[in-house]
């Protein structure tokens, strides 16, 4: 994921951004580049970004991002509950309940984080009687994230230096876009390929494509 200025700003306001530095990577520029035939059609540097900014811009895995916060947020005195799952919540007592847990969890606030299916908030829209739903936009993609050892294995030259180099790359195309840059400071490719949804595929962050539909797609 990339991390703009405004968040490496708060990262290094809490003394975080010291422990994320090693597993991102900052980008030096964004290459825009022709589909048909590579064609770079422009190339915006990021150099000078912190110097205007006061923080850099990163991209790193979001496992590392949400690993530092969560160390920040227990430095902080934050007791954590990974690997949990909401119930229930009561929000006359600010109370919470996980699943597999007979007690109550009660705090001051409660801050209704808990994902883009949030069970929070789909109990709190309802007491004002609005429906948490999904809103289409047409638009989908697919994910992938390819080992340094993948492609060093592959000895292909375009993927190599898209994994050494801090430029993210950007194939534009009519009915598609593609991006890529690396993270875990350059041992993993990070890949996004946007493309137009299918009309009743499954909402989720999860679910697995299928290959040979994606090559298809691209390759048209």
């Amino acid at each position: 994921m990339q991390i703009g200025p405004n968040m490496s700003r708060i990262l290094r306001r809490w003394k975080l951004l010291d422990a994320l530095l090693p597993e991102a990577v900052a980008l030096e520029g964004l290459s825009l580049r022709r589909y048909a035939n590579d064609e770079e059609i422009a190339r915006v540097p990021m150099n000078d970004v912190e110097k205007a900014h006061g923080a850099p811009i990163l991209v790193a895995h979001r496992a590392d991002l949400q690993s530092v916060l969560k160390t920040g947020a227990e430095m902080a005195g934050a007791k954590i509950y990974t690997s949990s799952v909401v119930e229930d919540i009561d929000f006359e007592n600010a109370r919470i309940k996980i699943e597999n847990c007979s007690n109550w969890i009660q705090a001051d606030v409660i801050i209704a984080a808990d994902g883009i299916k949030s069970k929070i908030r789909k109990r709190m829209l309802a007491l004002h009687g609005d429906v948490d739903k999904v809103r289409e936009t047409g638009d989908a993609a697919w994910r992938v994230i390819v080992s340094a050892e993948q492609i060093y294995a592959s000895k292909d030259a375009a993927l190599v230096e898209a994994l050494e180099s801090s430029i993210g790359l950007r194939w534009m195309g009519p009915d598609g876009h593609i991006m890529c840059y690396p993270i875990r400071n350059h041992g993993l490719l990070n890949i996004l390929l946007l493309h137009p949804d299918i009309h009743g595929a499954e909402e989720s962050w999860t679910t697995e494509g299928d290959k040979k539909e994606m090559v298809a797609f691209y390759t048209t």
